[in-house]
């Protein structure tokens, strides 16, 4: 069976992901802090070896691949987050063949980072939630995934059913949502299933690319809202 787009930076580089588990208040307090830190010290990583240019060039093909947002659009922000994850964990380097920023990052830097140590992409259902913590059901292997919050933030408006496309920031037996989210009308749920079933079949991670053109259709479908959903998703392959 195929598995997400997922890795994880262990003794010998990058492994595969175990399901996360409810840790302890003191080292969740120590992580949702530090995360943010070093997403932060990513993207200084980028631009100081490649420069606001490439940023700009990321920014282009990101917007060609999931539609371009404008910043008066109530999804700017999210999307704009969705571009960083994008930016530091999937688009391959100038000049670095197939790697991340964040691979590149695991490789090269003396200071390797201690909070985050993996990312998972991919398409969620709401199981459980509450102002504190969501249950994700993943659509693409059906593991599920125990959400902590971070300090400063809550789950309130997330819903029971909602259908999320987004990233999971690992942190040992910890996993948070990044505030790269796309939510999608829970009616495309059994639709969404059946688009994904041949992917899996293939046995091959779900990518980015796979899911780039759901994020290009959520777009569609927020700004032509007299349409129903299924009708702009339909143009995905395989639906």
């Amino acid at each position: 069976m195929g598995m997400v787009s997922e890795f994880e930076l262990g003794d010998q580089g990058l492994k595969q992901s175990p399901l996360p588990e409810i840790a302890s208040d003191a080292i969740f307090r120590i992580a949702n802090h530090a995360i943010d830190m070093e997403i932060d010290e990513l993207l200084s990583f980028c631009l100081s070896e490649y420069g606001e240019a490439d940023l700009v060039k990321a920014k282009e093909e990101f917007f060609d691949r999931t539609g371009k947002v404008f910043p008066h659009e109530d999804s700017f922000h999210p999307r704009m987050s969705y571009f960083t994850d994008f930016y530091l964990f999937h688009r391959p380097l100038p000049e670095v063949d197939h790697q991340s920023a964040f691979e590149r990052f695991l490789n090269t830097a003396p200071k390797k980072p201690k909070t985050l140590t993996g990312v998972r992409h991919s398409l969620y259902r709401v199981w459980k939630c509450n102002p504190t913590k969501l249950v994700l059901k993943d659509l693409f292997d059906l593991s599920k995934w125990t959400v902590e919050k971070r300090i400063d933030e809550c789950f309130l408006g997330i819903h029971k059913n909602d259908l999320i496309q987004g990233h999971l920031y690992l942190s040992g037996a910890l996993s948070y949502l990044s505030r790269g989210v796309i939510f999608h009308d829970p009616s495309l749920t059994r639709a969404l299933k059946k688009w994904l079933k041949p992917i899996r079949k293939q046995g091959d991670p779900l990518s980015f690319d796979h899911l780039a053109p759901l994020a290009s259709m959520q777009l569609k479908a927020a700004r032509h809202q007299k349409i129903q959903p299924i009708e702009i998703y339909r143009n995905l392959p395989n639906l």
